[in-house]
């Protein structure tokens, strides 16, 4: 189970990739906001990565449409994946 606020303090931290472009740090600024306003926490500096990326499915795989999202969570990673700008920021 993924803890991302115990007692008030922050367990996770936001995390973009090297070449994340102005979507990703727009929605991941968001993202700290919002964070913000519903826990009271101010600094989001734990260990659990929520990580935020902006992709295009390729070869082999379903394609996505236009504004479509995923959020992947696992014990050590959250991972909010979205096409295209919009997609990122939804």
């Amino acid at each position: 189970m993924a803890v991302l606020v115990d007692g008030g303090i922050a367990k996770c931290r936001i995390v973009l990739s090297d070449n994340a472009g102005l979507p990703e740090k727009f929605a991941a600024k968001e993202l700290a906001r919002c964070f913000a306003l519903a826990t009271g926490c101010k600094e989001l500096n734990g260990p659990y990565e929520i990580r935020i990326d902006c992709l295009d499915r390729s070869e082999g795989m379903d394609p996505w449409l236009e504004d479509e999202f995923e959020i992947i969570v696992t014990e050590k990673v959250m991972t909010i994946t979205g096409r295209g700008s919009r997609g990122v920021l939804y």
